[in-house]
């Protein structure tokens, strides 16, 4: 595991493998594994994973400059969860039907629901409050000082959020040139 996060309650407990590819998401009373998630495919140091406060939405940031957003589909209870009517869930492979007779399970993988591509590296990302729109928001931050909002409508998956504000809250020093 390269990095770990528990929802509020602690009755979830999402993992990311060595590669950075895999996101695990389990049941902590029962130790059940609830969903795979695929960030990519090739290896990303994951900087951190989070869950909106109902969990029922999960947040990656990796060093490729990206923050995935996984629809997640269990409840507390641990039984499938549907989502609301209004929302739609990850994506999957065009080729998922050939998962049951394929030795992967690359195929079968539900990647994000939808990206943000940060302009910034080492970013770690938060949920926000909800626009009165109903769309989720993110709040990402930056090693760099920049923060940035941004938000997804939770109805239109595999599309990139939007970005709502940016702000630089640690100026870089300027040094004087010197004149000859």
């Amino acid at each position: 595991m390269s990095c770990i996060a528990l929802n509020a309650d602690g009755s979830r407990l999402a993992t990311a493998s060595k590669e950075g590819t895999l996101i695990r998401v389990w049941d902590t009373r029962t130790g059940v594994q609830l969903q795979e998630l695929r960030r990519g495919m090739n290896a990303a140091e994951i900087y951190s994973i989070a869950f909106n406060d109902t969990s029922r939405w999960l947040a990656v940031s990796s060093d490729k400059n990206t923050i995935h957003v996984f629809s997640l589909e269990s409840k507390a209870d641990g039984s499938t969860a549907a989502p609301p009517p209004d929302e739609k869930k990850n994506p999957r492979s065009a080729f998922s039907m050939f998962s049951s007779i394929l030795p992967t399970t690359y195929f079968a993988s539900q990647w994000s629901f939808v990206q943000f591509r940060s302009p910034s590296s080492r970013t770690i990302v938060a949920f926000g409050q909800d626009t009165p729109q109903g769309h989720h928001t993110l709040i990402v931050v930056a090693a760099d000082g920049s923060f940035y909002k941004v938000s997804f409508d939770p109805a239109t998956p595999n599309v990139e959020a939007v970005q709502e504000l940016t702000v630089q809250f640690i100026q870089t020093p300027t040094v004087p040139s010197i004149e000859s």
